[in-house]
């Protein structure tokens, strides 16, 4: 086993091990602070690749790999079976000079590829969330000083890990307090809207193309049904575009992987219909009434402010319109919509 508190022998490591401690400092998610620690590990290791796998649940995933032909990056493997994991799981460093020879390395995932040997280390302490792990393609036993090296940047990393969730988090806090300004200065009727002549299919197309990685992010299939003919409002675009994002959020939100979401766009008798419509959780019959409450949630519903479909609701009341929420009860999903007056044609 290598000794843990042993430094890399060689000047020039440690003028490099400063200069990727002054680039993690300025790192601000886990993407940033895995770029650096790969390219890093991999000019002082001299490995063939580096890869950089982070856990999610009881799964491994690989954010980033420093490679001439990377192997790993975006690839999931589960925690259980492969060598990130029992490092994260033991907080142990894998020092394996034969991939074949060791019961830690799924032998069917590596024999596709030239790796011969690997050296993975925990990213943390206490409870490891991430690996970084330096892979050979001609058999190697990797050195204490490749180790140390190996520590060494795991140790920058997991403190810039640290440091991009801090930083995250207090984005995120700031976020929520605009949103609450601009909430109250929605709700209590202290905005002005800037109206303009809006046609409705370019509006959807422009939702449905901001919306759409998120849903495949989710695992939602997201459905976009226009109407079948052209329709004009007078709107304020950026908030009607905030009224239905925010309602296809909610429905993400609350949809389960595989679900499906849909808006869907119908116009006739002088309104269009604009509808957001989930197969998800649904709505439980005694907060339907309340659904656009100010700083209300539902039965078990405890993300976000609270605030969204209040200022969805006033947002629309602003263009003489309403908004109506529907559902069967937990379980049947929901329905949002939205009705707004369109333009007469000439």
């Amino acid at each position: 086993m290598t000794d843990p508190n042993v430094q890399p022998d060689c000047p020039g490591a440690a003028a490099r091990l400063l200069v990727v401690a002054r680039d993690l400092a300025t790192a601000r998610d886990a993407s940033a602070v895995a770029a650096v620690t790969c390219a890093a590990a991999r000019e002082l290791t001299g490995a063939d690749g580096v890869a950089f796998v982070l856990r999610d649940g009881d799964q491994c995933v690989c954010i980033d790999e420093s490679a001439s032909a990377p192997l790993w990056k975006g690839r999931t493997f589960p925690v259980a079976s492969c060598v990130s994991g029992w490092v994260m799981t033991n907080g142990q460093a894998a020092v394996i000079p034969d991939v074949f020879a060791d019961s830690r390395v799924p032998h069917d995932v590596c024999r596709p590829t030239p790796v011969k040997s690997v050296a993975t280390v925990p990213v943390g302490t206490a409870d490891p969330l991430a690996a970084l792990g330096a892979y050979w393609a001609a058999s190697h036993h990797a050195t204490a000083d490749e180790i140390a090296a190996l520590r060494m940047l795991a140790a920058s990393a997991a403190l810039a890990l640290d440091n991009a969730r801090l930083h995250q988090d207090l984005r995120a806090a700031a976020q929520r307090e605009r949103a609450l300004v601009d909430a109250a200065s929605v709700v209590y009727g202290h905005v002005e809207l800037s109206i303009e002549t809006l046609h409705v299919p370019s509006l959807i197309k422009h939702v449905t193309e901001t919306v759409g990685p998120f849903m495949q992010g989710r695992q939602l299939q997201f459905d976009a049904v226009p109407s079948v003919r052209p329709v004009w409002i007078r709107a304020d675009a950026g908030r009607i575009r905030q009224v239905l994002m925010n309602l296809l959020m909610n429905a993400a939100q609350y949809t389960d992987p595989g679900g499906v979401v849909r808006l869907s766009v119908h116009d006739n008798e002088g309104v269009v219909r604009m509808t957001v419509r989930d197969n998800g959780r649904g709505i439980e019959p005694a907060f339907l009434p309340h659904a656009f409450d100010l700083f209300t949630h539902g039965a078990g519903n405890r993300a976000g402010l609270g605030v969204g479909l209040s200022v969805a609701r006033r947002l629309v009341e602003l263009h003489q319109g309403r908004i109506e929420a529907r559902s069967d009860g937990i379980g049947a999903g929901s329905e949002f919509i939205v009705v707004l007056p369109t333009m007469a044609a000439d």
